[in-house]
């Protein structure tokens, strides 16, 4: 079983939402790559039926091209979410492994400028997933 990370990156990757290690990373942001996506690994909570599932939890991160304007790392993250919603009551089966679903945490939230004038939005993620 791999880290959420993992196969959210593979998940969005094979949906045309980016492309592994070059504009589409799990867990570090790539050096001297302005506008990216980035897939976290967050804290969970405990799963109720450790034994048949996990309740991992991740954040996805969107970083636009240095001095882009506020909406175009913003209408990446959303198409994004859009298409996560619109799974959130499929099976998804991503690297072998069944996810019951993907469901927001919150909205779109933007978290400013980096120290490199790109800007970044935030959205996080629960989802169960099989645990055998």
């Amino acid at each position: 079983m791999n880290a959420v990370s993992i196969d959210i990156s593979q998940f969005l990757h094979d949906n045309g939402f980016g492309v592994i290690n070059d504009d589409l990373f799990a867990m570090e942001w790539r050096e001297g790559k302005d506008a990216q996506t980035l897939i976290i690994d967050t804290s969970g909570r405990d799963s109720d039926q450790p034994v048949t599932y996990e309740n991992p939890y991740f954040q996805i991160l969107v970083r636009g091209a240095k001095n882009d304007d506020v909406n175009a790392s913003y209408t990446v993250l959303k198409a994004i979410h859009d298409f996560i919603i619109e799974q959130d009551q499929n099976t998804i089966v991503i690297n072998g492994d069944d996810y019951l679903g993907i469901t927001p945490i919150g909205t779109l939230t933007p978290l400013g400028r980096d120290d490199n004038d790109r800007f970044v939005w935030s959205m996080n993620y629960f989802t169960f997933r099989n645990g055998t």
